[in-house]
Formats: structure tokens, sequence, C-alpha cells
């Protein structure tokens, strides 16, 4: 998994905070739409929505993809030196 892009979402003043992130995978690439914990560092494995980008008939399941999807932020959030993923979200660009 590599993520590509990652950006954080809210839907006016007082909605609820998201994100989007696209990562390649073995098969293919990914559209992931998740909510975060309190404290923005745990994807909430209950709010995220995977989808593939090149063929939206082929969806993953949320909460695997989830937790694999924690891992890698945790693991770019280390070498970036931030701590939430809106700090990482500000760092990942598409490229």
């Amino acid at each position: 998994m590599k993520v590509t892009a990652l950006k954080y979402q809210r839907n006016g003043v007082v909605g609820e905070a998201f994100y989007h992130c696209v990562y390649n995978h073995e098969l293919g690439e990914y559209l992931a739409t998740f909510t975060s914990d309190d404290s923005d560092t745990l994807i909430s494995i209950k709010n995220c929505r995977v989808v593939c980008l090149t063929n939206l008939g082929q969806a993953m399941r949320g909460d695997y993809t989830a937790k694999e999807l924690q891992q890698e932020l945790h693991i770019q959030a280390q070498v970036n030196g931030v701590n939430t993923i809106y700090d990482l979200s500000i760092l990942i660009t598409q490229s």
C-alpha cells in the first residue's frame, strides 16, 4: 500500500471532519474516506469506506482496509515527524 493523496475535509462550519485518501494497492488505485478519533491519530474503523477508482463496482471492506491504512499512515507520520492525521495531510500531496 502506498498513499498518494490525503485530504482533510469538513462539511460546513459544524460538520464532522473526515479525510479522503488515495492509495495504490496490488489490486488497483483506491479511494478511502474515513473519520478519525478525537485525538486525530487513529482511523475510526467503523467509518471507513473504500472504492476502486478504476472500477467503481469493486470495493474493499473498510474495516480491513482501515487497519492496513492506519499502519501506513503511522509509518509516514513517524518518517515526517508529525503526530496527527491532519498534520500528515498537509504534507502528503498527490504526485
